[in-house]
């Protein structure tokens, strides 16, 4: 990439590094020196407005212009919530076709300037910025050359996690700041294209207000609070190929990471601010384990959980065939958390309503808080590793998390061992889908998402419980060997790549043929996928015989399906003891 300070060659003086050299105030004035007019600034009046949505149309067609995506960031946090934050971006981006109708970042920031396209600064009367689009001037763009775009910005914390959240302390007035990106919320961070398969490798660096401070981002720390004003950190900032957010000065700490691998833009995590840091001591843990919290709830925090996620990798490094496949594993438990826990890559957020006395945690709630701790693991696998095109199949990656975690308590003999009850979690996720399947409201497991707020309302039980018990279902429908198989299949098929159901179905169905030559799974899978409601199945006499039949419930659609079930019969000779008839199948009619 060539370096952005090549532009400026005219000013050399404002590129130099060091003390020595500019003095240790040089920080403060590294941005504005390098442009000889004062720069555009660009405003959405929108910027207030709720999240806009994303087409599917136009992220498919976003998605076929646009490719080999990277990204650097570098973000200067405020200590007090009014004054938000700061950041200086940088996309780079090659284009199959100029497409202007879908050449835009998506941004829901305060104001952009000092603007530049491939090397050029640009006005304001070249860029649109509106409705939480940047739309991109495809005139200054090339085809299959790499394009980049730079400029600087400035943004509001968030008080919903969605976006950068921002939480002070009210027994100690600690500061704590968290990102939650899922699913249409990264563009409120940062700007970016801002859809699932549209994947990017992330050049974090943070510049925080106190030293003391914590910062965890996807990627391993390469430098840890180096004062700004030391040669050092101006040299990491010059090699950033990044301008310094405006603002900036000799006060403040850097902190850099290393660049994430090429993972979807709701999984890119930062978090900041007085989080006390738990380190794992375990030498034969395979990967890097810490826990960060805030100093509130410090006691509350269980270490055992460590080991819970030791075993965890275990599990699914067999189950997948694939070592755990990222370079550290850090847990932030995180107050006002909008949801349970999130699988961002390497940085895993957990609601801090988890951390409790001792005293108040039933057996249930530390058999509950172990499944959710191994559902986000198992997404680091399963959503992170390999991840879907677009939400229509968010509930494969919640599904098939719910699965793994639940399988994995109740297969392995050390887990099984402390929670006996593991069992239990299955006939959770039944009832609570049951309750959801047979209400007005159902929905198919895998429905169409229009758009972006459409993604946002189905995370629901039909999403995660039904969609975790039909896996099970289809477990036990094709066996636990081709199981296994189809999914080692689909991970090496689709390591760093997005991929839809019909792919999951093709690696299932490959593996099954195996052992079933005229397997047809994806006319089974459609059933049970794209129709509402559950079966219910009912046993009959007729002529002496037992029969199976299938009827439909009041609401949803009517549609038969395959099924294998097990039957108990009672007699009258043996009315003590049934006789248990196992893998009966059911015909769809």
């Amino acid at each position: 990439m060539e370096r952005l300070s090549k532009i400026f060659d005219e000013n050399k003086k404002a590129f130099a590094y060091g003390a020595g050299a500019i003095g240790a105030s040089a920080v403060g004035f590294y941005a504005y020196k390098r442009f000889t007019q004062k720069p555009s600034v660009l405003r959405d009046a929108f910027f207030k407005t709720e999240n806009l949505s994303l087409y599917s149309a136009e992220a498919e067609r976003r998605a076929e212009v646009i490719h080999s995506v990277k990204y650097r960031l570098l973000v200067k946090l405020n200590e007090n919530e009014k004054d938000g934050f700061n950041g200086a971006f940088q996309a780079s981006f090659k284009l199959n076709q100029k497409a202007e109708e879908v050449t835009f970042l998506d941004f829901q920031g305060e104001e952009i300037s000092q603007i530049q396209v491939n090397n050029q600064t640009v006005g304001a009367d070249k860029i649109r910025f509106e409705k939480h689009r940047i739309h991109l001037p495809v005139d200054l763009l090339s085809l299959e050359k790499e394009n980049t775009v730079s400029f600087h910005f400035k943004n509001t914390y968030v008080s919903n996690s969605a976006g950068l959240h921002y939480y002070r302390d009210p027994q100690d007035q600690g500061v704590y700041i968290y990102s939650h990106l899922e699913p249409f919320f990264c563009h409120r961070f940062f700007p970016c294209f801002d859809q699932p398969d549209i994947r990017a490798p992330l050049k974090l660096s943070v510049i925080s207000p106190q030293k003391e401070w914590n910062v965890i981002g996807n990627g391993v720390e390469k430098s840890r609070a180096l004062p700004l004003a030391e040669t050092e950190a101006q040299k990491t900032l010059a090699d950033l190929d990044l301008l310094v957010p405006e603002g900036g000065s000799d006060k403040g700490w850097l902190w850099d990471f290393e660049e994430s691998p090429p993972i979807s833009s709701y999984i890119y995590a930062l978090c900041a601010g007085e989080y006390k840091q738990i380190n794992n001591t375990d030498k034969d843990a395979p990967t890097p384990m810490r826990i960060f919290a805030r100093k509130s709830k410090l006691d509350f925090v269980d270490d055992k959980v460590f080991g819970v996620i030791k075993t965890g990798i275990a599990f699914y490094e067999d189950l997948f065939a694939r070592k755990f496949p990222f370079a550290k594993y850090d847990l932030i438990f995180c107050p006002e958390f909008r949801i349970s826990a999130m699988e961002n890559v390497g940085a895993i957020t957990f609601s801090d309503r988890y951390l409790m006395p001792k005293d108040e945690q039933t057996d249930f709630i530390k058999m509950l808080t172990s499944y959710i701790h191994l559902h986000e693991l198992a997404h680091m696998w399963f959503g992170d590793l390999t991840t879907m095109k677009w939400w229509n199949d968010l509930w494969l990656k919640e599904s098939f998390a719910d699965f793994c975690s639940a399988t994995c308590m109740i297969e392995n003999p050390d887990l099984n061992s402390v929670y006996p009850h593991g069992k239990q979690l299955f006939m959770n996720f039944i009832t609570a889908a049951l309750d959801a399947d047979l209400a007005p409201t159902t929905h198919p497991i895998q429905t169409p998402i229009l758009h972006t707020g459409d993604a946002t309302s189905a995370f629901d039980m039909i999403s995660y419980r039904k969609g975790a018990s039909w896996i099970k279902t289809m477990d036990n429908y094709i066996g636990r060997e081709s199981t296994r198989k189809g999914l080692q299949k689909y991970v090496e098929l689709y390591a760093y790549k997005n991929a839809t159901l019909d792919d999951l179905v093709k690696c299932f169905e490959e593996a099954h043929r195996e052992i079933e030559p005229n397997s047809n799974l994806k006319e089974w899978t459609n059933s049970w996928l794209k129709y509402s409601s559950p079966n219910q199945i009912s046993a009959v006499v007729k002529d002496g015989a037992i029969a199976l039949e299938q009827t439909f419930a009041k609401h949803g659609d009517k549609e038969y399906r395959a099924q294998r079930v097990d039957v108990l019969v009672w007699t009258n000779e043996n009315p003590s003891t049934p006789l248990e008839i196992k893998n009966v199948h059911v015909d769809k009619a």
